[in-house]
């Protein structure tokens, strides 16, 4: 089952992504800033990889908040590019980390992903921002987006995995059902010792079986 979270949740959220997308090696400075007698014109280049038909719910919702945030901030426009996300995290994105040149808003992978970039000195300590904004605890989880107690992105959806179990087994051992983590390690641990395999898991795509130790 898949449940979504924080999925482009508001203007004021938004706000924190596009400032999520300008590290310190680039900043600001990017965004095209054109001076008027009353609203300075501001543009920020917003890349995202909702292009699957699965992913059509998502890309309303992410063009919705786009247009309100566009539309309670004068001056502010959003240039959208939409991206193939294989290609945004294996190669274009990964180039223009390597010139310091990302776009000003865009998805990346937490994990390992996120702390070479940290390391790289291309994103933004989103931390006083988050703070001053009241809205941490608005995620489930800001863990992959964290380093060294800092966090530089947030999490626009979120992954829960299922897991089936042997009924008859579980009976015939006088098994729970484990419900935290540690039982169910402790589980596994029994099945084990009594010559049995814990757990089985069969994938067509390498990713799809990463799921699991995600």
């Amino acid at each position: 089952m898949k449940k979504g979270f924080a999925v482009y949740a508001g203007a004021a959220l938004l706000i924190v992504l596009v400032l999520s997308g300008c590290g310190s090696g680039k900043g600001a400075s990017n965004a095209q800033v054109e001076a008027s007698p009353s609203v300075k014109t501001i543009k920020l280049s917003l890349r995202h990889t909702q292009i699957k038909e699965t992913s059509k719910v998502r890309l309303r919702i992410f063009q919705d908040v786009v247009a309100k945030t566009e539309r309670e901030n004068p001056g502010l426009h959003f240039e959208l590019e939409g991206i193939d996300e294989v290609v945004n995290r294996d190669q274009k994105l990964k180039g223009e980390m390597a010139v310091g040149n990302p776009p000003d808003i865009f998805e990346v992978f937490g994990g390992a992903d996120l702390h070479l970039y940290v390391k790289a000195n291309r994103m933004l300590d989103l931390t006083p921002i988050l703070k001053e904004l009241g809205i941490t605890s608005k995620f489930s989880s800001l863990d992959e987006f964290t380093v060294d107690g800092r966090v530089y992105g947030l999490p626009f959806g979120g992954y829960s995995e299922g897991i089936f179990y042997n009924k008859k087994i579980f009976a015939d051992l006088g098994l729970s059902i484990p419900t935290t983590w540690k039982e169910l390690i402790e589980t596994a641990d029994t099945l084990k010792a009594k010559g049995l395999t814990p757990f089985a898991l069969a994938a067509k795509d390498p990713w799809a079986a990463g799921m699991m130790w995600n």
